[in-house]
């Protein structure tokens, strides 16, 4: 199902230089690719890899170039995987804890790691976000590990339109779609 997915989407016109990724073609593609499907909630974000080296401070500018979302700061005792922020990284190993770096509602970008009583800041300034801009700057962060071939930077942008600047190809990586099937109830 995946991958029959990915394959239509990119059958529509991505994978190219000034492409946009209209959620509603999107949404459209995903329904036509199976009669089964009769309905879909779509969530686009945007990614950037980021290759650090391992046990040195590692730098990066990553330009998404479409506004992001602003969400609310997390609150004592919440549970950060199910938090949606502007910006949010895949886990890697920091300071021997599994971690991710997200921003904190107000530009500053934060390693932060899940706990039993919700979450803990383990350096609380790694670098900032512009919201209007999309500019994500994470600066001298050392990584003990991760897992795969880079630690993905996503980005949600603030409309779930996503206009493709001239200089970058908008793709869809099969390894990045996620299918969750329900049963429609009536």
């Amino acid at each position: 199902m995946k991958t029959a997915v990915t394959n239509r989407l990119l059958r529509n016109g991505l994978n190219n230089f000034k492409k946009n990724a209209r959620q509603s073609r999107i949404a459209r593609a995903i329904d036509d690719t199976v009669a089964s499907i009769v309905s879909n909630d779509t969530d686009l974000r945007m990614l950037i890899d980021f290759n650090p080296t391992l046990g040195t401070a590692s730098s990066i500018t990553a330009d998404f170039e479409n506004p992001l979302i602003i969400d609310h700061p997390l609150s004592v005792g919440e549970d950060i995987t199910n938090h949606k922020p502007a910006v949010k990284t895949s886990s890697f190993v920091y300071t021997t804890l599994t971690a991710y770096i997200q921003d904190n509602g107000k530009g500053i970008l934060e390693v932060i790691t899940n706990t039993t009583d919700g979450f803990k800041i383990l350096n609380g300034n790694v670098g900032t976000v512009d919201y209007a801009t999309g500019r994500v700057v994470i600066r001298d962060l050392e990584v003990d590990s991760f897992s795969g071939s880079a630690i993905k930077i996503y980005g949600r942008p603030e409309l779930q339109d996503i206009i493709g600047p001239a200089s970058k190809i908008i793709s869809i990586r099969d390894v990045d779609v996620s299918v969750t099937v329900e049963a429609a109830t009536q």
